[in-house]
């Protein structure tokens, strides 16, 4: 290495050492004071020091021939201390007299002004780091030789060795803490690790691998995964794992990767698996975390037959509720035509058994209230009639083309006949063809009507609406100006049994609507009820042509 020999006119740019020491700031060591008493006893000097660098601080590993108190210096800063210079260059500095250097300019450190000549050499590594300086100090001037250059050169180079055997040493040894932690790690792990090569066969398992599948680590190590997995899914995984050796990536555990595993004795088990790749020298390994959840498994099937066992008792209760409900809405409306029967029966026979005249408008008026009552009470029966068969999902319907302008007006002619005190009005073009059963429809109209007019002030007017806006769309309104609906009722008209105007004496079981709309939903159509800022209630009636379907099937009969 070239000697750099300073006259007072050299200096030096850089003043800062590069990259820090592997061992600054650690005690002196009795290997590197050898080298020291060494350099002394060699270059005869009284003083050698072995100097680490760290950024802008210098500590002397080694140092002999110091006086009090510099015996026990270890720091100093760098950038007023003459190593620095070494450490910027990278090359050995021999100083003949240091008062009539440029580098006795800067504030003395430590020692300086005890010393007059200097010799360093850099603690250089092979990749070109410096790690410090290895320098001799005389106390008067003397001129350095060459051969006392190399002396210190080969020292330098030999604590340099040392050091960089110490940081290997070093590293070795945290590789080896680090890896005995993860071994510790693994083998306290509450779930089972194993860890595979590139094909496939497993080079890692930890103790809780044995505990659950009930192999020694030995009878697994060296064989492919596949050992662990039943034979009916082996040559699947394999060609699994091959897929995930050419794209692999991290599974984490609760990512929906569930396998079925087998154990040594045969027996089989869900397990959760996660996945972890890593490239170490070249070589893929993945390690796979296994986590037997068969008590997961076992608690989410009892959850879901709890949930299942909830469900059919609220469906149970549901229904006994229903039933209850029922029996007391039909035993109450069937007791109101029944009574009223009766009492106009009765009236009927005292007038026969009356001696004397008998009064034929009496009889008559009576004779036409049973009729009505048994109207009525056909129209109760054939409600609950429906009701089960929609319960049942029998309700069936007849479709057939037909002109929904007769069927209206016809509709809108028997609700006329049933009261003297309101008015009916239809609104209609000449023709409005649909797809419907023509009887479950006029039944829809009817309970409409009938509520239209119930609950109409006397005098007050219904009007019916026929009307086709689409192609596909036919529409009926039946609209009153009664008393409307409370808005709070308003969500639950529809409902089985429902009575928005309950305790009142028009009001009936609270099935027509619900009915209706039933029959309306088969159809393929909707029912739905709309509020004007004028108070009644308009309900309308959107159904579907159906006439396509009509023309297709006529065209498949032809």
């Amino acid at each position: 290495m070239p000697v750099e020999r300073s006259s007072p006119d050299q200096t030096s740019d850089q003043v800062v050492g590069p990259g820090p020491a592997a061992h600054v700031g650690a005690a002196p060591e009795e290997a590197f004071d050898r080298l020291t008493r060494l350099a002394a006893r060699l270059l005869h000097a009284p003083v050698a020091l072995l100097v680490l660098v760290d950024g802008e601080r210098a500590v002397a590993r080694s140092a002999v021939g110091l006086a009090e108190p510099w015996a026990v210096w270890r720091a100093q800063p760098l950038v007023s201390a003459l190593c620095q210079h070494v450490v910027a260059s990278g090359r050995p500095l021999l100083i003949e007299d240091v008062r009539a250097h440029p580098l006795s300019r800067c504030p003395p450190a430590p020692l300086e002004h005890e010393l007059v000549a200097y010799a360093g050499a850099p603690l250089a590594t092979l990749e070109g780091r410096v790690l410090g300086v290895f320098c001799a100090v005389d106390l008067r001037p003397r001129t350095w030789t060459g051969e006392e250059g190399e002396v210190l050169e080969h020292l330098a180079a030999s604590a340099t060795a040392e050091l960089e055997l110490r940081a290997v040493r070093e590293v070795k040894r945290q590789a080896e803490a680090t890896e005995a932690k993860f071994r510790a790690l693994v083998e306290s792990a509450p779930d089972a690790i194993v860890s595979v090569d590139r094909e496939g066969r497993m080079v890692l398992a930890n103790a809780q691998t044995e505990q659950l599948f009930g192999y020694r680590r030995e009878e697994l190590l060296g064989q492919t995964i596949e050992l662990l997995v039943p034979e009916r899914f082996r040559a699947a995984h394999a060609g699994y794992r091959d897929h995930y050796r050419a794209a692999p990536h991290i599974r984490p555990m609760g990512s929906g990767l569930e396998l079925t595993c087998r154990r040594k004795d045969g027996s089989e088990f869900p397990s959760e698996i996660s996945l972890s790749p890593l490239e170490t020298n070249g070589e893929l390994l993945v390690t796979t975390v296994i986590r037997d959840i068969t008590q997961r498994r076992r608690a989410e099937e009892e959850r879901a037959q709890l949930i299942r066992e909830q469900a059919a008792r609220a469906e149970a209760e549901a229904a006994l509720r229903t039933r209850d409900e029922f029996l007391s809405v039909a035993a109450h409306e069937l007791k109101t035509p029944v009574t009223s029967l009766r009492g106009f029966a009765q009236l009927v026979l005292r007038q026969l058994d009356k001696a004397g005249a008998i009064d034929p408008e009496r009889v008559r008026r009576s004779l036409r209230a049973i009729v009505q009552q048994s109207d009525k009470l056909s129209r109760l029966v054939g409600q609950l009639l429906d009701l089960s068969r929609i319960e049942a999902g029998k309700l069936a319907l007849e479709p057939e083309l037909v002109d929904l302008v007769p069927l209206v007006a016809g509709a809108a002619a028997v609700a006329r006949a049933t009261t003297s005190s309101h008015t009916v009005r239809v609104r209609a073009p000449a023709q409005v063809l649909a797809l419907v059963d023509p009887l479950r429809l006029e039944q829809v109209l009817t309970n409409l009507l009938d509520n239209a007019i119930k609950f109409s002030p006397e005098g007050g007017q219904v009007e019916v609406e026929v009307a086709q806006p689409g192609a596909t769309t036919v529409y009926l309104a039946v609209r009153d100006h009664g008393v409307g609906i409370p808005s709070e009722h308003r969500a639950r008209i529809f409902d089985r049994f429902y009575q928005a105007h309950a305790g009142d004496y028009r009001a009936g079981m609270g099935l027509g609507l619900y009915i209706s709309r039933q029959i309306v939903e088969l159809h393929g159509g909707e029912l739905v009820a709309e509020f004007p800022p004028d108070g009644g209630t308009c309900f309308v009636v959107y159904l579907p042509t159906g006439q396509g379907a009509q023309s297709r099937e006529t065209e498949a009969r032809a």
